[in-house]
């Protein structure tokens, strides 16, 4: 997939971390995003920042991040190792990448793939000539597919019982759940499945996708509803006596619906 490294706000906007210091007789005191660190001389302050950044992607794209290391002037520093950390829950930083800065500063890791919502931040970890510097962290959102987020919805619900009539949140039929599933991402659907069909926009089945509408037939009448949730299998509120499940598609007599 191509990359990406457009900021909806921020394109071309740098932030950087600056490295504050607090002189002592023997030592410098380095101070970063609250965690101190002594060193036995004082080196040269430095920036490091994100410079051009994505901060809302598809879920699964890749995309490029851009990065400078400057000293505390502006002045770039050229030649020096970077690391491109990653966190997801905030309490624990994972290193993605550890690329060299160009001449003139900047720096890129590519084809980076988005699989969740992170927290990223470029960190140096400093020279006996210059110190340690790490950038704010950017945050990249990772915006579920819409269809993907209607099979989510379904999935939640495995294991309601089935009761004729009932669309949620505890209990439900067929066509209440595909109505429910849709009710979450904010598309509203009539009640029953042969009302749900006439409503929604028909679909081959060779382009059929997640999250879309499988209503099975006999004779081109419409008895039951599911959701589609890829490899031939469908998320359904089957009859009495079950729940919700994921099952396999056990028929070829059905009509594909999108309502996404």
């Amino acid at each position: 997939m191509p990359t990406s490294s457009v900021s909806g706000s921020g394109r071309g906007r740098r932030i950087g971390a600056t490295a504050l210091v607090a002189a002592t007789s023997a030592a410098a005191l380095l101070t970063f995003d609250s965690s101190a660190v002594a060193e036995a001389a004082s080196p040269a302050k430095t920036r490091t920042g994100f410079y051009e950044v994505s901060d809302s992607v598809k879920q699964g794209s890749r995309i490029t991040f851009r990065g400078k290391l400057t000293t505390a002037g502006g002045s770039p520093l050229g030649g020096y190792k970077v690391d491109l950390m990653r966190t997801y829950n905030g309490s624990k930083w994972f290193r993605v990448a550890s690329p060299r800065t160009y001449s003139n500063g900047k720096v890129s890791v590519t084809n980076v793939k988005i699989k969740a919502t992170a927290k990223y931040r470029w960190v140096f970890r400093g020279t006996s000539g210059h110190a340690k510097s790490w950038s704010r962290t950017q945050k990249v959102v990772a915006k579920v597919p819409i269809n993907l987020r209607i099979v989510r919805a379904a999935a939640a619900k495995k294991g309601s019982p089935y009761r004729y009539g009932a669309s949620g949140p505890n209990a439900f039929d067929c066509s209440g759940l595909t109505q429910y599933a849709h009710k979450q991402v904010g598309i509203k659907l009539p009640r029953t499945s042969r009302d749900q069909y006439k409503k929604v926009r028909k679909i081959s089945k060779s382009y059929r996708k997640p999250g879309d509408l499988l209503f099975f037939h006999r004779g081109g009448n419409v008895y039951h509803a599911a959701i589609y949730a890829g490899n031939n299998t469908m998320w359904t509120a089957p009859q009495s006596g079950e729940s919700v499940k994921k099952a396999k598609i056990y028929s070829s007599s059905y009509y594909v619906g999108r309502a996404w």
